[in-house]
């Protein structure tokens, strides 16, 4: 079932929302995916709204057409620092999505966008996107979903592989630690000391909301898994080809724009179990 038979689709995130030949490129399909999802499931008029793990605010600045006032928080303070340098106008904060420092009930909305499968204690993350979130306000939810296919994560590769590849040829195990060191999120410096990129079920989500003393009772509003194997072969292609095609810039543009429209369009069809991706709308009650 395709995503447009759900919600209504804004154009403009898709026009607006283009690809950059750059080191991180490898993701900016994906944060394309999920901004024009949750800009589709945004209420038209919001209050105040926060960014949980915002980067460089490129996603903040399309939520905040939403907003009286938007925020976003980061944990890496050199993403704070460019994305201030980029967007000057959006308020952006360097912080944990464990430790907000807003009080409580300071948002109508919080966006958190493939960050919760990174945080060290999920529970902790939720319990504090509960407390700044006033009662009424929905929170947005994406993450990748364990299903058919999650093996197929290729940012899971590295640390998987690691051990065996040491054992068997530390030269070719320090040369690709070399290669993939600017790939790895918030600086870790090799394959052997990557955290697991961690998917989940709806019923995970669930179970750790409930362990944050979210009420489930009729919350949940919303649900979509969507791209199958499709996007996860897409996301393969993207994330080798940026470590094989930095030499031929016009080359690695090119895949990532062709490959970023078909992992797109996939990512708009619920495959269910099949899927590759999950995205979860609660409201505070």
């Amino acid at each position: 079932m395709w995503l447009g038979d759900e919600t209504t689709v804004r154009s403009d995130v898709a026009g607006r929302f283009g690809f950059v030949p750059a080191p991180v490129g490898v993701l900016r399909h994906e944060l394309r995916d999920r901004v024009w999802l949750i800009d589709s499931w945004l209420p038209n008029s919001l209050g105040r709204l926060l960014d949980a793990g915002c980067a460089q605010g490129e996603a903040t600045r399309i939520y905040a057409r939403r907003a009286k006032h938007a925020v976003g928080i980061e944990f890496d303070p050199d993403e704070v620092a460019a994305g201030r340098e980029r967007n000057p106008t959006l308020e952006l904060m360097q912080a944990s999505c464990e430790a907000i420092p807003f009080p409580d009930h300071s948002f109508d909305a919080v966006v958190c966008a493939d960050v919760i499968e990174h945080v060290r204690d999920e529970v902790r993350a939720l319990t504090e996107l509960g407390r700044v979130l006033a009662p009424g306000g929905i929170l947005i939810i994406t993450t990748p979903h364990q299903g058919w296919f999650d093996l197929l994560d290729p940012v899971n590769y590295p640390r998987r592989v690691a051990p065996t590849l040491w054992r068997l040829s530390p030269r070719l195990y320090r040369a690709i630690e070399k290669r993939t060191r600017d790939l790895a999120p918030e600086g870790r410096p090799g394959p052997a000391r990557e955290a697991e990129h961690r998917h989940y079920r709806v019923q995970d989500i669930e179970d750790l909301l409930r362990r944050a003393g979210w009420e489930l009772d009729k919350a949940v509003e919303r649900v979509f898994r969507g791209g199958g194997l499709p996007y996860a072969l897409l996301s393969n292609v993207l994330y080798f080809s940026s470590l094989g095609l930095r030499r031929c810039p016009r080359l690695h543009r090119l895949v990532l724009e062709w490959g970023g429209e078909l992992g797109h369009l996939d990512y708009r069809i619920s495959w269910g179990r099949a899927s590759f991706n999950l995205a979860m709308l609660v409201r505070r009650l």
